[in-house]
């Protein structure tokens, strides 16, 4: 599958959002009929996008705050510890 996302829209001052993806993912089990793909940021974001629809963001959660808080997402390592 090939798919080409555009850019956030710009900032308040005119700017050019930088996005630096850390996690991609299908998220089928939200919505099985449509092509939703969640994306996590180190800017700690997660978009999601609808691959059918268009090429920005249908919404975004902010869920860290400052650059590098991450966005959480699954690195496909274990979290035990024991």
């Amino acid at each position: 599958v090939v798919w080409t996302a555009r850019n956030v829209r710009e900032d308040s001052l005119c700017l050019r959002v930088p996005v630096k993806v850390s996690t991609l993912g299908w998220a089928t089990t939200m919505c099985p009929a449509r092509s939703l793909i969640t994306c996590g940021t180190s800017d700690g974001k997660i978009r999601v996008y609808d691959a059918n629809a268009q090429r920005r963001p249908l919404f975004e959660l902010q869920v860290g705050y400052k650059v590098g808080a991450g966005a959480g997402g699954w690195t496909g390592v274990s979290d035990d510890t024991k």
